[in-house]
Formats: structure tokens, C-alpha cells, sequence
């Protein structure tokens, strides 16, 4: 316990260092810190354990964490992001990542309608599933373009996107 403390301080204290380096604010133990990403909208005991914040520019890196369920079936889950703020309000449009989910399930927190899937150019179905209200279709497409959906198939991560209002969380 005393390991983990003190591993943890350490790690607190490196990234405060970092942060102040580069010009960005680190914070830690933040509860609840009310985003509006679909996973700040889930789950109880929401905290962000480590927060960097370019104030500057708007942009977050972060390690996220909450809780579902209840009982022996409590379940505490924790995620990485990053956020960063758009020039406009845009729909809400998500991109999930079919590699990252469960038996055909999505790992998101929220299940989207059907009418709501976007059919893609090429094999980028068979890697990302892309969801928009109906009548924001052309839009989503012209964001998510055949380059755009590359280079995050050639990130080499799982990762999930949403854009929300004029943030756009990469998760």
C-alpha cells in the first residue's frame, strides 16, 4: 500500500512537471468533472484521475474513471482520453471502433439506432461502425473523409471518436 502510494505521488509529480513545461495545467482527483462525452454521462463515482490541460488551446489528456452496477456485479472502469475543442458546433457523430468491442457488441456505454449507421467507403466498415442523426448523414461524411478514416485505422490503436457540440473526444 505504501508501494502504491508512493509510485503514485512519483507519477503525480512527473506529469505536474510535465505539464508545466509545455505550458498546460495538471490536476488530479478532479470528481465528476461533467464533460460531455458519452462516457461522462455514465456510471457513479466519476473522478478524473489525471487531467492535462492546455487552456490555451482548449485541449484535454486524461485518465477517466467511473462506475457501474451495483452489488457483486460493480464494476469500476477506466479510460483514457483526449479532448479537444473544434472551431464549431457540430451533431453528435460517433465512431466506433468494431475492433474494441465484445462479440459484435459495442463496447461504448450507449447503444445507438440502426437508422442512425452510416454505411463507408471501402473496408472501413469491417474496422469502424460511424453514427449520425439521420438528417446530419452528409455531414458526418464530409468529417469523417476516406484520409480522416485512415489515419486512424493506421494509428495502430482501438480507439472510439465522438464529436459533441464542438468538442471531438478520442477515447
Amino acid at each position: 500500500l505504501v508501494f502504491s502510494f508512493y509510485k503514485k505521488a512519483v507519477n503525480h509529480a512527473k506529469l505536474a512537471r510535465m505539464a508545466m513545461a509545455n505550458g498546460m495545467v495538471a490536476r488530479f482527483n478532479v470528481p465528476d468533472p461533467n464533460y460531455n462525452g458519452l462516457y461522462f454521462q455514465h456510471g457513479d463515482d466519476r473522478n478524473l484521475q489525471e487531467l492535462l490541460e492546455d487552456t490555451s488551446k482548449g485541449s484535454l489528456i486524461g485518465t477517466y474513471q467511473y462506475t457501474t452496477g451495483s452489488g457483486r456485479s460493480r464494476t469500476q472502469h477506466t479510460l483514457c482520453f483526449a479532448r479537444t475543442t473544434l472551431t464549431r458546433k457540430l451533431p453528435h457523430i460517433v465512431l466506433d471502433n468494431v475492433k474494441n468491442n465484445f462479440w459484435k457488441f459495442t463496447n461504448l456505454p450507449t447503444i445507438f439506432s440502426s437508422d442512425q449507421k452510416l454505411s463507408l467507403e471501402g473496408d472501413f466498415n469491417e474496422t469502424f461502425t460511424l453514427y449520425a442523426p439521420k438528417e446530419y448523414e452528409r455531414d458526418a461524411l464530409y468529417i469523417f473523409t476516406p484520409d480522416v478514416m485512415l489515419a486512424f485505422i493506421e494509428s495502430g490503436y482501438d480507439i472510439d471518436a465522438e464529436i459533441v457540440d464542438n468538442h471531438l473526444y478520442v477515447y
